[in-house]
């Protein structure tokens, strides 16, 4: 009789389904709210929708919130195997699988207001003294451009400081977050400050997974697939509401 209950037991294990063994993917992101942060209602808009939808896959899932520079140093050693807020660039394709994006985020200058300043092309902002998010993509963007006088800095909230008081001309900054540090942590500054004529981009945020990682292909092609079912059926809809209802 123990024989039997033991086969059965291995037969029972054998025939459980994978999900109950899932594996689990350790996501980070820097803090860029409203999509991300250690203090945010389920670290934010895209932790949240990037969460939902590995675990909707089958995925267990882990989150932190750090500085970018330790993201880009901690992830290249095996430490975490996706950044949860990313954009395309052919450069960082060459290490990183990208998912199709699942959020739209417009990026601007920022100025003093009545500044008079606005954006065309990169040659509009050769005589500015413009701030950037350190090792962020247009951080490389000026440094490809080899522009003469660009201020890497960690935060956009250092950035609307610096901006306001006149120590860099513009700033580079994406809109949704520009207004959330201004709406909750510098209210002062809202009329000082003021978007300057002109769109930098309009881009996708995306996961990406390191392709180092063995099923590196396997993990997008699962994420991609979720997502577009989560449009479809409207549950992605109702992940994005808990945060921009609350806006």
């Amino acid at each position: 009789m123990k024989a039997l209950r033991k086969a059965c037991f291995w037969s029972w294990l054998c025939l459980m389904p994978l999900s109950g063994w899932a594996e689990t993917l350790r996501v980070v992101a820097d803090e860029w709210p409203p999509y991300s942060g250690a203090e945010l209602p389920e670290r934010g808009l895209a932790m949240d929708v990037v969460s939902s939808v590995l675990e909707r896959a089958g995925y267990g899932v882990e989150t932190r919130i750090l500085p970018w520079a330790r993201i880009m140093g901690e992830t290249e050693a095996g430490e975490f195997e996706v950044v949860g807020t990313m954009f395309f660039n052919e450069e960082r394709a060459q290490q990183w699988q990208f998912s199709e994006p699942y959020y739209l985020t417009s990026v601007q200058l920022i100025q003093r207001t009545g500044a008079g300043h606005s954006f065309e092309d990169i040659d509009s902002l050769l005589p500015l003294r413009v701030a950037v998010g350190a090792g962020t993509y247009y951080d490389q963007w000026l440094i490809e451009a080899e522009h003469p006088d660009r201020v890497g800095l960690k935060t956009t909230l250092q950035a609307l400081q610096m901006v306001a008081a006149g120590r860099v001309d513009v700033a580079i900054v994406s809109v949704p977050v520009a207004e959330y540090y201004i709406r909750t942590s510098a209210p002062q500054l809202a009329d000082q400050l003021e978007f300057a004529p002109g769109v930098l981009g309009l881009h996708g945020i995306r996961m990406a997974v390191r392709r180092s990682l063995e099923r590196s292909d396997d993990i997008v092609l699962s994420f991609n697939e979720t997502l577009a079912a989560m449009r479809a059926d409207g549950s992605l809809t109702s992940v994005l509401d808990r945060h921009l209802n609350q806006q």
